[in-house]
């Protein structure tokens, strides 16, 4: 879907039409017009794309939230329809449910010493020397990087499709 903020001054007229109350009293606050048109045509087209998607034709009922990164998140007829994020290893299965808004992950691994080359391989150089550093088990160090970036993968959507690299640790853990 699109619009052209030139379509402003009309939808403006029209607010209470398809706006849902939580949304027009945020509209109601912005101050600056740039604001104002952003937020109205930016809601507006966003609720056009999710009701076709919900075949729903009374777009108040359609909430346009923001999520806790500022991302447009959908409300529908007052239910928030909540995220799950699932991991298992070897016996054991993990599940975590969170607000739609606040994308949330969770990964579990069993360490296993015998995988260290494999988890080794897939650290940068820096997070190796972090690893030297601690001077610990490294195959539980790996095995933590590992989960760490494998979940944070989940929170960014791209699961294990994205190099592991972009998920660098730069602070020890």
């Amino acid at each position: 879907g699109h619009i052209s903020q030139d379509k402003y001054a009309e939808l403006e007229k029209s607010v209470d039409s398809f706006l849902h109350q939580n949304e027009l009293q945020y509209f109601k606050t912005r101050k600056f017009e740039k604001r104002k048109k952003d937020y109205l045509t930016g809601c507006c087209v966003a609720k056009w794309v999710a009701a076709a998607y919900l075949k729903e034709t009374d777009l108040v009922t359609i909430e346009i939230a923001n999520g806790v990164f500022n991302q447009p998140v959908v409300r529908y007829n007052g239910w928030n329809i909540p995220g799950v994020s699932l991991s298992h290893s070897h016996e054991v299965s993990v599940a975590l449910s969170f607000p739609s808004g606040h994308p949330m992950a969770l990964d579990i691994e069993k360490v296993d010493p015998e995988r260290v080359d494999v988890l080794r391989r897939q650290l940068t150089e820096y997070e190796k020397g972090l690893v030297q550093k601690r001077g610990k088990d490294e195959s539980i160090d790996y095995c933590q990087i590992w989960t760490m970036k494998e979940a944070l993968s989940k929170v960014l959507g791209c699961g294990l499709t994205a190099p592991f690299s972009i998920f660098e640790i730069k602070e020890p853990y």
